[in-house]
């Protein structure tokens, strides 16, 4: 069994109710080590679930977050839209480059019309 594969396996265990305890001691792995594995493939499939999370890194992300004060904001781009251009450049977490990445996901997914003002 290769690691996605293991991971997948992780996953639907935890989502049939399957303790991260019981998980571990099925693959041989700590309770820490099965909770890692199932928060990636939940991870994963969120971003794919919502395009604007996975069209922004890590940082953007994080930056978003901290300013709003609410994870969900990644999942909300028209939230993000209502804050403008000159908000995002305010927020103290986010820098140029990730207000330049967040203007180009908002506009490759029809948010915006011009990710140069807006």
């Amino acid at each position: 069994m290769n690691g996605k594969e293991r991971r997948d396996k992780v996953y639907a265990l935890r989502e049939e109710g399957m303790t991260f305890r019981e998980i571990g001691l099925r693959f041989g792995f700590t309770v820490e080590r099965a909770r890692q594995l199932y928060l990636r493939v939940k991870y994963e499939r969120e971003l794919l679930e919502y395009p604007f999370a996975s069209r922004i890194s890590a940082r953007a992300r994080n930056g978003l977050v901290f300013h709003f004060m609410d994870e969900s904001i990644i999942y909300d781009p028209a939230r993000v839209v209502k804050l403008g251009r000159n908000g995002l450049c305010k927020v103290k977490r986010l820098g140029r480059m990730s207000v330049e990445e967040i203007s180009m996901a908002l506009y490759d997914l029809g948010y915006i019309e011009d990710p140069n003002s807006w």
